[in-house]
């Protein structure tokens, strides 16, 4: 049987909020966050308030972005384009950027919902 931390990490790779799993990234790749979460939530924990802890503990571990000016837009990048190339030149537009209109905060924060939605009901098992 998998234990809790595992199930929070099969629930963190099926909505996959920074968008890691979808460009190739190892299946381990929410393994620090689905143990954090584990240990920060509670039986009784409420819908709303593990969502605050995993928007909280996804804040903390990515919210490195940067904007770039263009003539289509502001692109923003994270932390996690710049490790795959060292260079935001050389980075492929269509994997690490996105239009501010669907910005690595907004697509985190729908996935986010959909995980605590998640979460709540494997407490509730």
């Amino acid at each position: 049987m998998s234990s809790f931390t595992d199930k929070i990490e099969e629930i963190l790779i099926k909505y996959d909020p920074e968008g890691l799993i979808s460009i190739g990234a190892p299946k381990d790749e929410y393994r620090p966050e689905a143990f954090y979460i584990g240990g920060h939530i509670k039986q009784t924990a409420s819908l709303e308030e593990i969502a605050t802890i995993c928007r909280q503990i996804f804040s903390e571990m990515f919210d490195d972005t940067y904007t770039i000016p263009s003539q289509t837009g502001d692109l923003a990048f994270t932390k996690h384009a710049l490790a795959i190339t060292g260079n935001w030149k050389e980075c492929d537009p269509s994997i690490v950027l996105r239009s501010k209109s669907t910005s690595p905060n907004s697509t985190r924060e729908a996935s986010i919902n959909k995980i605590a939605r998640d979460l709540h009901a494997l407490l509730q098992q």
